[in-house]
């Protein structure tokens, strides 16, 4: 490493060891020569100081080049392209950067420039050390980086109303889903001040109309008074009395138009109408699905009559009593069934849900039960097959 030494000091060195001392000798701008025992000194115009500590760290390291980086004392955050792939792959988060703020530019190792600062912000939101910051416009997922999609932002400070699940349900209603999928509200107080603008609600206004429709023919009209950001309301709403309603299976034309005359504001009108085309209503179809021995005893000596019931429509059933009769040795067919009384309280039951229960006392082995089982026997139920309800088995 150079030494530094006074010009006073040079100026009296003129010979023998001194003089081979001083031409091995520099002082920052200063040069040194020794000609015929004289010493010679002069100013240079080019300084040759160490150059200073590096300003600045990286922070983030972009798939695409982009390095970003913070100044150790500042609030400065700056980026710059390493178009080098040799030179970038050597960085990593937390090495060191030298920047010139006037002239733009960044070097690696203090000495020679090699990259032009692209952008210069101000106390910018800085990744977690020792983690790699996504690019402008985009985002992480695991270990891909994904742009950002320009909708979700704007979702952030605006509302936008969507219909959503449009159609029957199993007792002919017309039900849908009112979603709001921005996250400002629609006539909700606004909260206490230091919420951001995407958690406050709008201005008091107009309640959300919505009009429903049954093909062509507009059948009512409903209103929503408000609704929060990423919000959703439930509607279920009756077919009026004037309008036959459709039977189990039977199909309709279905449509909802929210908020008709366009008087909320929001990011988008043009997904204000959703249609169901031959909407069909969904029903229960309780089915016997078997009637069999459920034997018991050490050598399976007896039994008892094991009925297994099953839902198979589209739409869950509601809880029902059953009528069942079985008969140790009784006459075959049944005549005269069933009983007065129902024999056992059915579950309500899911799309392709099964129940079972034993009915009758255990008979031996060796001996036939006639036995009858009766679904819904005052039908109660609106199902799609009321055909499958009765069941007779000789066991």
């Amino acid at each position: 490493m150079h030494q530094r030494i006074s010009p006073q000091r040079l100026a009296t060195t003129t010979t023998g060891l001194g003089t081979a001392l001083v031409a091995a000798l520099r002082w920052d701008a200063l040069r040194i020569a020794v000609v015929g025992g004289l010493t010679l000194f002069w100013l240079a115009g080019a300084s040759t100081a160490s150059a200073a500590p590096a300003c600045c760290t990286v922070t983030s390291i972009a798939k695409s080049g982009e390095i970003t980086a913070k100044e150790t004392k500042g609030a400065r955050t700056f980026q710059f392209q390493v178009a080098d792939p040799a030179l970038r792959s050597k960085l990593r988060v937390g090495a060191p950067v030298y920047a010139n703020f006037d002239t733009k530019q960044v070097s690696l190792d203090g000495k020679k420039p090699c990259c032009k600062i692209l952008n210069i912000s101000t106390a910018a939101k800085q990744p977690v050390p020792g983690t790699t910051q996504p690019a402008p416009g985009t985002t992480q997922v695991g270990s891909q980086t994904q742009a950002i999609n320009p909708e979700i932002i704007a979702l952030q400070t605006t509302s936008d109303l969507v219909a959503k699940d449009l159609g029957f349900t199993a007792l002919g209603e017309i039900t849908f889903k009112l979603v709001n999928r921005g996250e400002v509200g629609i006539n909700v107080p606004a909260k206490a001040t230091g919420q951001s603008l995407a958690q406050q609600g709008a201005a008091s206004g107009p309640p959300i109309k919505i009009d429903i429709y049954i093909g062509s023919s507009l059948i009512k009209s409903v209103f929503q008074s408000s609704i929060g950001g990423k919000q959703t309301k439930n509607f279920k709403e009756n077919v009026p009395s004037t309008l036959p309603k459709p039977k189990c299976l039977e199909t309709r034309n279905l449509k909802v138009v929210i908020d008709p005359q366009n008087q909320i504001k929001e990011l988008h009108d043009d997904n204000n109408v959703t249609e169901a085309t031959n909407s069909a209503r969904p029903c229960p179809d309780l089915a016997i699905k078997s009637i069999k021995r459920h034997y018991t005893g050490l050598f399976n000596e007896t039994y008892r009559v094991k009925v297994t019931i099953i839902n198979q429509g589209n739409a869950p059933s509601p809880s029902n009593e059953v009528w069942g009769t079985s008969l140790p040795g009784g006459v075959w067919p049944v005549t005269g069934w069933p009983t007065l009384v129902p024999t056992h309280t059915m579950p309500a039951l899911a799309p392709g849900e099964t129940t079972s229960f034993k009915t009758g006392g255990s008979v031996l082995s060796g001996i036939h039960t006639s036995v009858r089982v009766m679904l819904d026997y005052h039908s109660q139920i609106e199902e799609s097959d009321e055909s499958n309800n009765r069941k007779d088995e000789r066991l």
